[in-house]
């Protein structure tokens, strides 16, 4: 999910993608963003490049 997030695809088109609602690739997003302490996309695109995860 965090690979299709810093694509840039929508939460919809995530969701639309994994076959899940969107509402829970936001849930997942917003789990993820807290668990790390994150404020917004942008540490989030950082941590997902700099950690080999795109």
């Amino acid at each position: 999910m965090l690979h299709l997030l810093c694509q840039g695809n929508s939460v919809k088109q995530i969701g639309q993608k994994l076959q899940i609602s969107s509402k829970t690739v936001c849930t997942h997003k917003r789990r993820v963003q807290e668990k790390l302490e994150f404020a917004g996309m942008a540490e989030l695109m950082h941590y997902v490049i700099h950690h080999g995860l795109d």
